[in-house]
């Protein structure tokens, strides 16, 4: 058969790592009595779980992120559905927490919301959000998904003075059947300020986004609907003004798991964006990559603002197999994510033209901003000079040292091979 060449060579951040040592590594230092540089041994860490940069919790893993920038505390929380492995039959998904200041340090708030107490409760099951702060009335506000043990969603509310002692209100809730919706389909409340300086919800329901508007975030009035795409269940909205345009960030969830990714459609001003969802195809944003930000390992993304930049957090699923090939490749049952994983942060770029993109978030870049050398650690196939080389046939490889750890802060420059393939 004809063999073909691809040659490559890049400067690239270089942030390889074990990800069972990288809490040990990231929280208390790499151990020193470990050869990090003259090996390729594997290191398991035996250290308190504490992953920093890309955050999972100790026990469990993070589903749905609800970020907000808490104007109070002067940083960002960003609350999340505690997954663990053994759920409980019909109260799962508690809200946690975490703090950070640079979506690349985190400090761990435990458990914010718990679930409701008797699978009887409307809130047995807890589901995705949003948080608000009104510096007008001091309370914290927490807009979430009840779910009981029927399957039946509905939205309810939480406030805190303090961020830590939540009361439930009892004797507010919103069903979707009392507006025409459905009731096992009415979940993850989005509270965002539009052009008329009223608050506004809007939730996913069935094929449609259902709004409704508040002057003082107690007393709600249901204002339409407007539809999702296609036949699709979008999930998690998430909508701001950024500049001149207003977005609106969405999870699509579909059968088809090429779908399956975080979105956005942009217009300028909220009315305009609704509409976009009228004929979604013709309204892509011209970017390219009809508005996806990234992709199926990247899910449920919502964001937040410090007033000068705007993050997007989302988790990356877990994966299970018995072997490497199948932790990276087939991701779950039939090839789709697992749920919940570790968070993972991006920050906004907003282009000229207002379309968007995701980028580096400058604090876990300078996690990884010092050169190391790079060495030939073991080869096969490969006709070597130095760390460049040529490799040959399917399995030819080469395997350089490790690059450090991020409180290292390495990076490398990525050696020139040609690669010849059948």
């Amino acid at each position: 058969m004809k063999q073909y060449k691809n040659i490559f060579s890049a400067l690239l951040l270089c942030c390889f790592m074990v990800a069972s040592s990288a809490c040990s590594e990231e929280k208390f230092g790499p151990d020193p009595s470990k050869d990090w540089d003259g090996t390729t041994a594997f290191f398991n860490s035996v250290d308190e779980a504490g992953f920093q940069t890309y955050y999972n919790p100790g026990i469990g893993r993070c589903g749905d992120p609800m970020p907000f920038y808490d104007t109070k505390a002067g940083h960002f929380k960003v609350l999340y559905l505690q997954e663990f492995d053994n759920n409980a039959a019909f109260n799962y998904h508690p809200f946690w927490g975490v703090s950070t200041v640079d979506g690349a340090n985190y400090q761990s708030l435990g458990e914010v919301l718990p679930t409701g107490t008797s699978p009887d409760e409307q809130d047995a099951a807890l589901g995705t959000g949003c948080c608000v702060y009104n510096e007008k009335d001091g309370l914290y506000y927490i807009y979430y998904t009840g779910h009981d043990r029927y399957g039946r969603e509905a939205v309810m509310r939480a406030t805190s003075t303090d961020f830590k002692d939540w009361n439930k209100d009892a004797l507010w809730m919103l069903k979707g059947s009392t507006y025409g919706y459905s009731d096992n389909d009415f979940r993850d409340p989005q509270i965002f300020v539009a052009d008329d300086g009223l608050y506004h919800m809007v939730i996913s329901s069935n094929l449609k986004f259902a709004e409704f508007k508040s002057s003082d975030l107690k007393v709600w009035e249901h204002v339409g609907n407007f539809p999702m795409i296609w036949d699709r269940m979008c999930e998690c909205p998430d909508i701001f003004k950024m500049g001149n345009h207003w977005y609106l960030i969405y999870s699509e969830g579909y059968r088809a798991s090429w779908s399956r990714k975080v979105k956005y459609m942009m217009a300028p001003t909220w009315e305009a964006l609704k509409a976009c969802f009228n004929d979604p195809g013709a309204n892509w944003p011209r970017d390219g990559h009809e508005g996806v930000l990234d992709t199926r390992a990247f899910y449920a993304g919502k964001t937040a603002s410090n007033g000068q930049d705007r993050y997007i957090w989302g988790w990356c699923p877990y994966r299970t197999g018995n072997t490497i090939h199948d932790k990276n490749v087939n991701v779950g049952a039939g090839g789709e994510p697992n749920w919940s994983g570790a968070l993972v942060c991006h920050k906004i770029i907003q282009h000229a033209d207002g379309t968007l993109t995701v980028g580096e978030v400058p604090a876990i870049a300078a996690k990884f901003n010092k050169e190391q050398t790079v060495k030939v650690m073991a080869s096969s196939g490969a006709q070597m000079s130095g760390v460049n080389g040529t490799l040959s046939g399917d399995d030819a490889y080469v395997l350089y040292n490790r690059l450090g750890t991020s409180t290292a802060s390495r990076w490398c420059v990525v050696p020139t091979a040609t690669v010849i393939t059948r």
